[in-house]
């Protein structure tokens, strides 16, 4: 999942994700808004006081994702 979301470096081989290869920052930049990646761990830097969406929501803006409504898709 590290591989897939950009986390990690891909040091050998080719890592697909919606038929192109990760390793194309702009590709793996186009996509990180489907995909979600939450590491083992991380769940400790969760805001007890938010609610898990509340958590998701704010973590995602911090990293530039913005709400969509699933009706828009």
């Amino acid at each position: 999942m590290a591989l897939i979301s950009g986390v990690r470096t891909i040091q050998s081989g080719k890592v697909v994700v919606f038929d192109q290869n990760v390793a194309d920052r702009a590709h793996l930049k186009s996509i990180r808004g489907r995909i979600a990646y939450m590491p083992q761990g991380l769940g400790r830097n969760l805001y007890p006081t938010l609610s898990v969406f509340e958590n998701i929501d704010f973590f995602g803006r911090l990293f530039g994702n913005r709400l969509r409504s699933a009706a828009r898709g």
